[in-house]
């Protein structure tokens, strides 16, 4: 997030409170939104965001690079 300029504490406790308030509820993690949603996982997200990441960001011969950048920028650069 840094990167992009939308780094900092905010965005951690953007990116946590959108896990608290999306995928933990109550004391329980969801692994299937409620209801009639399409969102899955510990984050719940969406089957389209799901794969516009592997087949746009994690696949092809960028993968190594963009998996890098990507670390980098978690770990401060």
């Amino acid at each position: 997030m840094n990167y992009i300029g939308f780094g900092g504490t905010r965005a951690i406790n953007q990116v946590t409170g959108t896990f608290l308030a999306e995928g933990y509820a109550g004391g329980s993690t969801y692994l299937k939104q409620l209801g009639k949603g399409p969102a899955l996982g510990a984050m719940q997200m969406e089957p389209f965001t799901y794969n516009d990441i592997w087949m746009n960001f994690s696949s092809g011969p960028r993968r190594a690079a963009n998996l890098a950048t990507a670390l980098n920028h978690l770990a401060g650069d």
